[in-house]
């Protein structure tokens, strides 16, 4: 069980499922953004929680930014369950570290996962997460770091700078368009095309 502020998340997640082993166990993950009393977080936690062996929590502002924090601590030591909570940012959270019961190293390497992003390390995190804490044996790649920066163009696949400048037209104003990584590394592009298409078709060149 995945439990996030970060939507990014469950589209990795939706893309990464389909592609584990057939006998992999289910996977669900939920955007805890929409809880905002202590009322509401822990109907929706007696609900989600019970079931899970293992409950993944990533907040971007620490354990206070989810209502009902203690209450899914509690439910976790009466179910003993795994529980791994982390930050959904760069930066350590020893508080919440302190509250994950599967280990420091654990907890670590499972943040590298999220943190570097992509497809690929969501799935990868899922084997490793079942093969340390719940025994099976699937096998799991270590952390796959990504390019932290980077060109995206659909005309240019290989994502360099040389082959968007091939394709631009000289006469036209440039235009850039910043988004997080990602929407990229999770193949989240959709509302980017829309942008460029709609740029050029305005006589732009669109970075």
């Amino acid at each position: 069980l995945v439990l996030t502020q970060a939507d990014t998340d469950l589209l990795a997640f939706s893309r990464a499922v389909p592609l584990m082993a057939e006998d992999f166990p289910p996977v669900r993950a939920h955007t805890v953004n929409h809880l905002t009393s202590e009322a509401d977080a822990i109907a929706f936690l007696d609900q989600v929680v019970p079931t899970a062996e293992v409950v993944v929590v990533r907040l971007h502002g620490g354990r206070a930014s989810l209502p009902g924090f203690d209450h899914l601590l509690r439910l976790v030591e009466q179910g003993g369950q795994w529980l791994i909570a982390m930050p959904g940012t760069e930066d350590l959270d020893p508080d919440l570290t302190a509250c994950s019961n599967a280990g420091v190293p654990i907890a670590h390497e499972l943040k590298a996962y999220f943190q570097y992003s992509g497809v690929d390390n969501y799935q990868q995190a899922l084997y490793f997460l079942a093969d340390h804490l719940l025994t099976t044996g699937y096998g799991y790649l270590p952390p796959s770091e990504q390019p932290r920066t980077g060109v995206y163009h659909p005309a240019a696949p290989d994502h360099s700078i040389e082959a968007w400048r091939s394709a631009k037209q000289p006469d036209r104003p440039t235009v850039g368009v910043l988004f997080y990584r990602s929407y990229f590394l999770t193949g989240n592009t959709a509302f980017i095309d829309a942008l460029i298409e709609r740029g050029e078709a305005a006589g732009l060149n669109i970075l």
